[in-house]
C-alpha cells in the first residue's frame, strides 16, 4: 500500500468511526402533561353530589366532600432526575358565594441523590363566585432545593359546594434523544 492509500484509508476509518460512535450526552426538554379531572379524580366515598362533566368534576351537593387525583407520570424516563417540577390545578366556582378549596400534594416520593420521604404539601385558595383560580406547587420552592422533583404526583382536595376541579397540569423533564458532538 502506498502513502496515499494509507492516508485515504485512515481518513475513511476516522470518518466512519466518528459517524458510528455513540452519542455523548442526552438531550433534555420540558414535558408538559395536562389531564382533565373527570379521568383522573374520584371522591373518597361514593356520593350522589359529584357531577362529572367533559371539563371537570364539580360538587353539586349540599356539603363539602374530598376528592383524590392521581396523575400518570413517567416513573423512569431515562433521566436520573425524573419527576415533575411543577404541578398546577385549575379550579372554578359555580356557586353564588366565594369558596375556599384546600388541596394537598403527596408525591409518590421525592427524587434526589439522597433518599427522602415525599412529604405532604397543603395549599389553599379562595375562588370567587362565578370565576376560576389555581393552586400550584413548584418543587424547588417546596423542597428548598433544585435537587428534588415530585415523583408521582397525587392530590387530595376538599371541594366545597359549587367548586369544580377542572384539570391538572404537570411539567417535568424528558430525554428526547442524544446530542451529537
Amino acid at each position: 500500500m502506498n502513502k496515499h492509500s494509507c492516508t485515504a484509508l485512515a481518513v475513511t476509518l476516522f470518518v466512519a468511526g466518528t459517524l458510528a460512535s455513540p452519542s455523548v450526552s442526552a438531550a433534555k426538554v420540558a414535558r408538559e402533561t395536562l389531564v382533565h379531572a373527570p379521568g383522573s379524580c374520584v371522591p373518597f366515598a361514593p356520593t350522589g353530589n359529584v357531577r362529572y362533566t367533559s371539563v371537570g368534576v364539580r360538587n353539586a351537593g349540599t356539603s363539602t366532600f374530598y376528592i383524590s387525583c392521581s396523575v400518570l407520570a413517567d416513573w423512569d424516563n431515562g433521566l436520573e432526575d425524573a419527576g415533575a417540577y411543577r404541578v398546577y390545578l385549575s379550579l372554578a366556582n359555580n356557586a353564588a358565594d366565594d369558596v375556599t378549596v384546600n388541596c394537598t400534594l403527596r408525591p409518590g416520593y421525592a427524587i434526589s441523590a439522597s433518599t427522602t420521604s415525599g412529604g405532604a404539601f397543603p395549599r389553599s385558595t379562595v375562588v370567587s363566585a362565578g370565576s376560576s383560580s389555581a393552586i400550584e406547587w413548584i418543587a424547588s420552592t417546596v423542597y428548598q432545593s433544585e435537587d428534588f422533583k415530585f415523583g408521582t404526583p397525587n392530590i387530595t382536595c376538599t371541594l366545597p359546594v359549587g367548586a369544580e376541579l377542572r384539570y391538572i397540569y404537570i411539567t417535568g423533564d424528558e430525554e428526547v434523544g442524544a446530542l451529537e458532538i
